[in-house]
């Protein structure tokens, strides 16, 4: 967190920090930050679809 607070434009922050919090709503959100900065980061898309597929 402190280094998404210090720089949130940071993409590799964002994407750690979603393998790192508890709820599925904070991943996304840090997975949609990262995408925000990097529209073709893979890692976020997948990780994104995967959620996606999780909560139907």
């Amino acid at each position: 967190m402190k280094v998404v607070e210090l720089d949130e434009r940071r993409e590799e922050a964002w994407l750690w920090l979603s393998g790192a919090v508890e709820t599925l709503e904070d991943q996304e959100t840090a997975l949609l930050n990262v995408l925000d900065i990097n529209p073709h980061n893979e890692h976020a898309r997948r990780g994104i679809q995967i959620i996606k597929a999780y909560k139907r």
